[in-house]
Formats: structure tokens, sequence, C-alpha cells
């Protein structure tokens, strides 16, 4: 922070972070090699504020400020600008975000709502994987790994140029990951995935630009299914391959129309499938997005429009008994906004509101008011109110899927064993009536940078109302009716009766959830080869349920995050990379978390680095145990190494 790094997620222009109304937190190409990461979703454990749980070898619950799931759908995924997201459930798959890490310029998170700008389902905050420009790799680039839990990692990359105006680089990922040792259930999350791509920048003048890339993946993820056995009506573990294909294509170009004004126009498609024994899934989407940003006087002025379309296809003969009228779905919108240079370089007024419909809930719109105060050249002081939207998925809408059986005596009390002990099938229902999740945010926050040190509190309340529920629900009427006939010794009469009364979850949006907390960062240059990090979160989430209501994603409870960063370069080339990470609070139905990890690096020669990572040093812990979500069966995060090779050719 002490560089007042240029980010563009906040405002979808360049900026300083210092004159951002955001919780706003960079991850750069520097600090990812430094630390080893391999992935995203390790990129984005260094992020403080960020809740990281692994799941197991292969799966992740990533979330700010909320609680994760493997399906969360709060949370918006952007690389360069596109989004990643499902719409089948509004989330990302995490083991499918394939990005090499050696092109990552830097990843841009706000944590906090950015509706405003980025549209719905952006609650939470957004995450912004920008990738370099291709000018910027025009080397050949080569890595390989190998660990305890790693078969093998392999990047290959090669660039080049187009004339005097353009530059390429093409890409390829290869990777194998072994399964953990010891979970739930016996484990099968093995990794195998091949991926490849080609980013092309073109400079046609010095007004107009183009930028342009394409990405292919396959891939196969071990899998242990928590879903119903048919025989017994109750969740069995089923061990499963998954196959997923995905295709990813974008293409914008921008114009400086004059030197005040630049316009901007984004196309893309992005096309997933995924197969696997009791399921198949497809979805195709494509955007196109418009903006022009402009200055009058000095005053900055943002608009822009987009236009989503969706086609989803999902095809089960097993425990998916029902889908909603349609499977293709629009969403389009608008944005305005103005940041108001109130007193020149002093205090600016920032007023801005996305008007968006989509096909479940209509229009929808996202205010947001926000000031910066700047006390000083080196201490800032922000507040935003803002109002984001989460519309209900597709699986929320339209579908109704088996799931773990229940018995009878769980909801009505006949006083017979024999019918209080019967399982009955059940079955998680959407409905179309699940209204959008309405958020009101109030977020206040402190920011000072100096020459070796920076310091960012944030502070923060959520209110969201029509918050995600279920309600269970039995025909006691047909309870009633098998009771009679037990008194009559009619057996085979009781079976018939309850082997046809299911019992059904349905969704409903009937109830308000209240989230609060605090973020702190302080950053320390203690010289010019020691540099730190402190940084500590407190989040607590109460919620206020209708009667007979149940929180569909999580539960009333308070997490705290305490992360300490410290980097040392060595003699000879060396340096030495220690992330330390404590969180308590049962968020997440496991005890508490603290996990090391170490890196060291030796560039050994000008193009030829030498690594070794040992991650999870202190932890052999479960670090999430919802056992309720589909399609997930948690295993111990193992203490593990990795030793890495790079070379630039």
């Amino acid at each position: 922070m002490s560089t007042d790094v240029q980010v563009t997620s906040a405002m979808k222009r360049a900026q300083p972070i210092s004159n951002t109304a955001s919780s706003i937190y960079v991850l750069t190409n520097k600090d990812l090699l430094n630390a080893g990461v391999q992935s995203i979703p390790q990129a984005l454990n260094l992020v403080p504020g960020m809740q990281v749980r692994q799941i197991n070898n292969n799966q992740w619950a990533i979330t700010a400020r909320f609680a994760g799931g493997r399906y969360s759908s709060n949370l918006l995924v952007l690389i360069d600008g596109q989004s990643v997201y499902n719409p089948t459930f509004a989330g990302v798959y995490w083991e499918n975000i394939d990005v090499p890490i050696q092109d990552v310029e830097r990843i841009e998170v706000i944590r906090g709502q950015t509706g405003t700008l980025w549209g719905v389902n952006a609650s939470n905050g957004v995450v912004n994987i920008i990738t370099k420009n291709s000018l910027d790799t025009q080397e050949g680039y080569a890595t390989v790994s190998h660990g305890s839990d790693l078969q093998y990692d392999l990047n290959l990359r090669y660039g080049g140029t187009i004339g005097d105006q353009g530059s390429y680089r093409v890409y390829s990922h290869h990777l194998e990951e072994k399964q953990a040792s010891e979970g739930l259930s016996p484990t099968n999350d093995t990794s195998l995935l091949n991926s490849m791509g080609m980013r092309v920048d073109y400079a046609f003048n010095d007004d107009i630009t183009l930028f342009s890339k394409w990405n292919i993946l396959d891939s196969a993820i071990g899998q242990t299914s928590r879903r119903v056995d048919k025989n017994t009506l109750r969740n069995g573990s089923f061990n499963e391959s998954v196959e997923r294909n995905k295709f990813d294509f974008l293409i914008r170009v921008e114009e400086r129309i004059s030197k005040k004004s630049n316009h901007m126009l984004q196309f893309s498609i992005n096309k997933e499938s995924g197969y696997q024994e009791t399921l198949d899934e497809e979805f195709r989407a494509a955007d196109l997005e418009y903006q022009i940003n402009t200055l009058i006087g000095d005053h900055q002025i943002d608009m822009g429009l987009y236009y989503r379309y969706n086609d989803i296809e999902l095809i089960s003969d097993e425990y998916i008994t029902n889908f909603g009228n349609s499977n293709k779905f629009e969403n389009y919108g608008g944005f305005f906004q103005a940041q108001l240079n109130v007193i020149p370089d002093k205090f600016h007024l920032i007023l801005g509101n996305m008007s968006a419909y989509n096909d479940y809930t209509g229009w929808e719109n996202q205010p947001s008011f926000r000031t910066i105060y700047k006390i000083s050249p080196s201490q800032t002081v922000w507040f935003n109110a803002s109002k984001a939207v989460r519309v209900p998925s597709y699986l929320e809408n339209n579908i109704e899927i088996q799931v773990n059986g229940s018995k009878v005596g769980e909801f009505v009390n006949t006083g017979n064993t024999t019918i209080d002990n019967t399982v009955l099938a059940s079955y998680l229902r959407g409905s179309p009536d699940t209204e959008a999740e309405e958020t009101i945010s109030y977020e206040a926050g402190y920011r000072l940078t100096d020459d070796n040190y920076s310091l960012d509190l944030s502070i923060f309340k959520n209110t969201s109302n029509n918050t995600l529920t279920y309600q269970p629900s039995i025909n006691t009427h047909a309870v009633n009716s098998a009771v009679f006939a037990l008194l009559s010794g009619d057996v085979p009469q009781v079976l018939s009766i309850l082997n046809n009364t299911p019992i059904y979850y349905d969704f409903f949006s009937l109830s308000t959830l209240n989230v609060t907390g605090l973020e702190a960062v302080f950053a320390f240059d203690i010289s010019p080869k020691v540099d730190t990090e402190l940084s500590y979160s407190v989040i607590n989430l109460d919620y206020d349920l209708a009667p007979g209501q149940v929180a569909a994603i999580s539960h009333d409870s308070t997490l705290t995050q305490l992360m300490a960063k410290l980097n040392v370069k060595l003699p000879h080339r060396q340096s030495l990379n220690i992330n330390v990470k404590s969180e308590k609070g049962s968020m997440y139905s496991t005890g508490n978390i603290f996990s090391a990890d170490i890196g060291w690096r030796w560039k050994a020669k000008p193009n030829v680095t030498l690594a070794v990572n040992a991650w999870n040093l202190f932890s052999n812990e479960y670090e999430y145990l919802n056992t309720r979500e589909l399609h997930t069966s948690p295993t111990k995060v193992n203490k593990s190494v990795t030793a890495s090779l790079y070379v630039e050719f």
C-alpha cells in the first residue's frame, strides 16, 4: 500500500488505492511468486479477511464477510474482467479456475459490496484476476513442480510479437494431484488437469487497442459424493470421477475518444460441461458489455450497459427428479456513477446506481453513496452506504433434488416406534417465488500510507433481507392414515402409505441476516531486506429466522482471523517467505485452525530459480465440516512439501 498501487476493480477504471472508498487488497505477481502459490485458491489464502477453507485436495469454500461453501454465490470472480461464475448455482468451481500464476499481473480483492458497478451476486465482494499484457511475456518460460501431495505440475509459455504493433503468448498447464490420506469417507480427491490458451494484444494506433484471449480446459476430478442410496433412502458415500470440459473466449476493444474520454466494448463466451455417474450438466453463457469513462471538469463520470444470455442443461436419471419451466434466461442492465471532486484533491463524493433485469425477480436496483476525505497526503477516511442484490440461482428456482431421508418421528411423534423409525424419501425443492436477497451495507474505513508502513482499517454492518432458508413439511393426513392402518393390523397398507409420503424441504426467502465485522491490516518494511504484515478480522453472523425456517447456508456464529507474513531477502539471491494464519470460531463446524506455510527461493542463475515450499506445517485437521452439501466429502488438510524449478529461455 505504501506504493499506492493502481487498481481498476473498485471504480472500473485505474486509480490509486488511496483514492478508493473500498476495503481493497492487491496481490502482485511478486507476492504470488515469493509465496510459491500454485493455484488461485492458494493465492486468495494470502488475502487478509478472506475465508479460504480447503474441503479436500480439489475442492474449496471461499468467500468474504460471510460463511463460505462449495456452492457460495455472493462472491463475484472475474478473470481479466470476464465473469467465470456457473449460472446453475451462481458460484464457481474453484478447481477449474486455471490461470498460470507466472502470468498473473495482480489479483485485486474487494471485501464488501460492489453491485453498483459489477451487478448482482457481488454482495460480499469481487475477486478480479488480471493477467499480464503479452508484451511483458515475450520470453519462453517453464515451471515444473513435484511434492508429497503433487505428482507433477507443469507450466509452459512462449511469447512473440505481431509486427511492430502487437504481441501474443501461448501457454499450457498440466497437473496431477494425489488423494488425501484421511477423510470422513474413503478418499477419492485426485485431480488430473490439462489446459492451453492464447492471449493477443494489438495496438492499431495510439488511440485504439485490442485484447483477445481464449482458453480450453479438460479435467478429471476425483470425488466422493454424499448422496442418497435408493435402497436405504439415506446418504451414502460413492467414489466417482467428474470429467469437466471448459472453453472461454474474450475480446475487448478500447478507444481513447479524447484527452478526457475513453470507451470500451467487450464480448465473451463461456461454455462448460461436466459428466459424472448420476448427473450431466452443461451451461453456455454469452456476455456483451459497453462502458464509457469521461471527465467533466474535475468530475469523473462512468457509465455502462451489459447483456448476458445463459443456457443450462441438466440430465439426471436418479436423484434430480424435476426441472423448472425454462433453462434459458437473460440478464441485462446498466450503471451510472459520478465521482464529484467537491474539494479538489481533498473531498470526493461518489454516487451511483446499477439497474438490472433478470428473468427470475425482474428489475433490481443497486444504488451506492460513497465519500472520501483526505486528512493529509498520507491519511484518508472513507465511508460508503450501498445496496446489493443476490438473485436466486437456477437451482433455487427450478429443481427438485432427492436428499438424505428423514424418519417420521423427526416431524410427527405418533408413539408407534414402527412408524416413527420409518425413513421417508426426502426432497429439496426450489421455488419460482423465491425472492432476491437484498443487502444494505454501511462501511467506514481509515487508510494511512507512508514510505515504510501502511495501515488499513474498516468496520462494516450488513443487513440482508429475504435471506435463503428452507422449511421441512410432511403430509400429516397421510401419517394419520398410516397409524389407523397399523391399528387395524394392515401392515402392507402402512408401508404403502409411507412409501408414497415424501418429506419436502422447500426454499423460502423469509428471514433476515445481520453481519457485523472489523478488519485491520498493518504492513511494515522493517528494512530494505525485511518486510512484514499483520492483519486481524472478526465477523459475526446473526440470523432472525421466521418460524419454522432453517438457514440454508450457515448459522449464528463468529469467526476471528489473525494472519502474519514475513518476507526476508537472503544473501546470494535467496529469499524466505513465512505465512501464519489462525482462525477461531464455529462457522465451519470445525475446531480452531492454525497453520503455517514456509517458502524458500533461490535464483541460482539469471534464468533459473529453485523453490521449496512447506504447507500446513502445524495443521492436520479438517478445515470444513459442512456435510450437507451435495457432492461434498471433507478430508483432513495434511502437511505437504513441494519443490519447483522455474526456467526462462
